[in-house]
Parts: C-alpha cells; sequence; structure tokens
C-alpha cells in the first residue's frame, strides 16, 4: 500500500462534499455538482435540459497522431480530424529523461494555446509512480492503457459504478510511467479519490504544481527541443501536440508559432468533433451521451462503470447525443427545440465561422441529431449539420436488439 504525496489542502468550494468523499459502495456520487462556469460560447443551462435519455519496449518514433488514434480504436473518427491527422508532425524520442519534438516549424497554419487561458480548460498533472500503476488505473479508468507508448496521450474518464461520468483524465506515457491531466477545479477531490483506492497497490501520487499544459494544432514540421519539456500527441483536448511543462519550457518548445484565442480553438474543436469539459463533457452523464466515446473501452476488461457501458454498447443506445449545428448568430439561449420535440438539445459550444455565421456542438436527442434538421434556439433559426459525433452506435441494430437500453434515472 502506498500513500498520497502531496503539501495537503482541501477540495476545492465549488466541489461538494458528496464528491469529496467515498460513498459506501467505493464511488463518487457527482450529484449536485456546480459545473464549469463557461466560457462565452458555452452554455450555462444544465445538459439534464437537453431532453430525455432512457439509458439512464521502445516507442515508435515515427508514429504519427493518426496512427495513435488507429491503434486505440475507440471510436469512429471523423473526417476533418483524419484530414488533420494526415498533415500532424511525428513525434521523435530522444534519448534523455521525458519527450521533447526537435527541428522547427515551417508551417504559417501551426497554432498553439495555453489550455490555462482557455476558460474551464486548465488541467493539473499528478503522476503516478510504482509497479502496480497501470493495473491500477487499467481498473479505475474507462480507458485501455495497456497498449499506451512513451510521447503518446489518451483520453479517459473517471466514472461512477452506473457508468456516468465524474472527471474527464487525458492519460499521459512517458519514459518514466504515467501521468493524469485533471480538470483544475476538481483535481483534488479526484485525486482523493484515486488515493481511497489505492489499497494493496504499490503506487504514490504525485501532484505537480510546476507543470502546465499547451496545445499545438496545424504544425506540417516539427517543434524546437527544450529539455524540461514533454510533448505527447494528443487527440483530446483536441487533435495536436499536448506539450507539458513549465511556462519557460513551454515557451520554448511553442516558440515562433502564433498564439490562438478562444474563438480559434473552439473552431478546431467544432471541425474536429472534440468535446470539451465544461461545455460538452460534465458530470453525471454517459460518455456516449456528450461525445466522449473516444475515452471508453469495451473490451479492456472490468473497469469502475464498465458494466452499464458495456450493457449499452451490446444491447442499444443513449438517446442524447453530441452532432455539430450552425446559425446565423450565436444564440442568446441556448436552449434547442424542434417541432417535432419540444425539449430537443441545448447549444454547448460556438464559434464564428470564417464565411459568417456561427458553428458548434450540442447536445442533441438522438432522433434530430440528422444533417438538414431545423432546431431553433428562441427565435434564431439553427440547423444540424452532422450526425451523432463521438457516439457508440452499439451492436444492438445488428442482432435487432431495442435501439436503447433503459438503465434509470433521467426522463
Amino acid at each position: 500500500m502506498a500513500g498520497f504525496v502531496a503539501d495537503g489542502g482541501s477540495a476545492p468550494a465549488l466541489f461538494p462534499a458528496s464528491l469529496a468523499a467515498a460513498d459506501a459502495d467505493g464511488s463518487l456520487d457527482p450529484a449536485g455538482v456546480s459545473a464549469v462556469d463557461p466560457a462565452a460560447g458555452s452554455a450555462e443551462t444544465v445538459l439534464a435540459s437537453a431532453g430525455a435519455a432512457e439509458d439512464g519496449p521502445e516507442a515508435n518514433t515515427t508514429e504519427s497522431i493518426d496512427e495513435h488514434a488507429r491503434v486505440h480504436r475507440t471510436t469512429e473518427i471523423p473526417l476533418p480530424w483524419r484530414r488533420h491527422c494526415d498533415q500532424a508532425p511525428k513525434a521523435r524520442l530522444p534519448p534523455a529523461r521525458g519527450l521533447a519534438i526537435v527541428s522547427s516549424v515551417q508551417s504559417s497554419t501551426a497554432l498553439h494555446v495555453d489550455l490555462a487561458d482557455l476558460p474551464g480548460q486548465a488541467r493539473a498533472l499528478l503522476r503516478l509512480r510504482g509497479p502496480d500503476t497501470e493495473r491500477f488505473l487499467q481498473g479505475l479508468l474507462s480507458a485501455d492503457i495497456s497498449t499506451m507508448k512513451p510521447g503518446q496521450s489518451t483520453p479517459g474518464a473517471l466514472l461512477t459504478v452506473k457508468g456516468k461520468i465524474i472527471s474527464e483524465v487525458i492519460v499521459l506515457r512517458d519514459e518514466e510511467g504515467f501521468a493524469l491531466a485533471l480538470p483544475a477545479e476538481i483535481h483534488e477531490a479526484v485525486t482523493g479519490d484515486l488515493d481511497r483506492h489505492i489499497i494493496m497497490d504499490d503506487v504514490t501520487l504525485h501532484p505537480s504544481t510546476e507543470d502546465d499544459f499547451s496545445l499545438v494544432w496545424g504544425a506540417h514540421g516539427e517543434l524546437p527541443s527544450s529539455g524540461g519539456a514533454t510533448v505527447f500527441t494528443a487527440i483530446h483536448p483536441a487533435p495536436g501536440l499536448l506539450v507539458v511543462g513549465s511556462a519557460e519550457d513551454r515557451r520554448a518548445v511553442v516558440q515562433g508559432i502564433p498564439a490562438a484565442d478562444t474563438e480559434t480553438f473552439t473552431r478546431h474543436r467544432v471541425a474536429t468533433g472534440t468535446p470539451a469539459w465544461g461545455h460538452e463533457i460534465r458530470p453525471d452523464f454517459f460518455p456516449p451521451e456528450v461525445g466522449f466515446v473516444a475515452a471508453v473501452s469495451y473490451d479492456k476488461g472490468c473497469y469502475r462503470g464498465q458494466e452499464p457501458l458495456s450493457r449499452i454498447h451490446s444491447r442499444g443506445q443513449v438517446n442524447r447525443v453530441m452532432a455539430r449545428v450552425r446559425a446565423r448568430t450565436a444564440p442568446a439561449d441556448p436552449a434547442l427545440n424542434a417541432e417535432s420535440r419540444p425539449s430537443a438539445g441545448v447549444w454547448t459550444s460556438w464559434a464564428p465561422c470564417d464565411g459568417g455565421g456561427v458553428e458548434g456542438l450540442a447536445i442533441l436527442h438522438r432522433s434530430v441529431a440528422a444533417p438538414g434538421q431545423q432546431l431553433r434556439a428562441g427565435e434564431l433559426a439553427v440547423e444540424v449539420t452532422s450526425g451523432p459525433l463521438g457516439d457508440d452506435p452499439g451492436i444492438g441494430k445488428a442482432s435487432n436488439a431495442p435501439a436503447t437500453v433503459k438503465l434509470g434515472g433521467r426522463r
């Protein structure tokens, strides 16, 4: 058994006591969690208003981001993401500790953002060390981390025993082991939950207060090296390269790459169909309801929350899904309605389009998640421009099983 290495402190005030302590069943109760204060371009409306859901040895040093996505095979990759991946840089491992990408970026289209500058997107780094780390994480997180190589990251989720999201996580693999990028506003409570599950495992948790995160995308070349920064291929929080390190070390890596603003980052997310924590991804929802199936493994074996997701996958579908929408202007009211369904969903992220109007992501009832479907946000006409994104279509249709699985909860 190993303990939690930290300076102390308590869960942040916005995190309810019910989530700062384990329930009797060993899980956390996400009920009542205060939503992340959303950025301009996100809905304050809780997603529960979106309509009913009846369910209730060495790394390959030239592996591209697209290959990384293929290896994990957790979801169908949208075409815009695949086009982006075809142009992505290739990570190379130096012999030194950590990872870096060398040389220089030659594309004027490359952009970067510091996640801490994006409302609700700041992350806290938690390193895990010990011989039992991989097995420990495999039993708690929804993602399969067994095939990860140094220099890769993968999205995952910490779930309740009922399969509902407690927290998004980004799993990072470097030459020394694993680390997690956690939403900054709940990282203490999530770290506490992980620590309570270290019983007979030789695992120690090491929160970092010095490291932060930048994301680079659109680079057609390679990044300048920095001895203190670590670079990972990523599909979350958006496709690109995730740079982890101190502010000084990250600046050395992204030097010469223009900084993007929140709207530009949101456009990148929308184009690649990537949900964001505090916008689409929120507590108390199944990952397939919020476009987050990339975080779920259906064949790695048991983990907390696996059984309900497996039932959904094998016997049916959830009724709530993520899709793209567009309109001539941003909505004053993000609640979406359709003639056939008064409570059709909620518009969760949006950004101006280059050609005029706005485009974004919404959580919709599956019955209205189809290209060309007309919706309204108050008096504003809204058009759905995609089918479900990041969805688990399940295998029920192949066996003529019911279209949905009723797992209780919301109506």
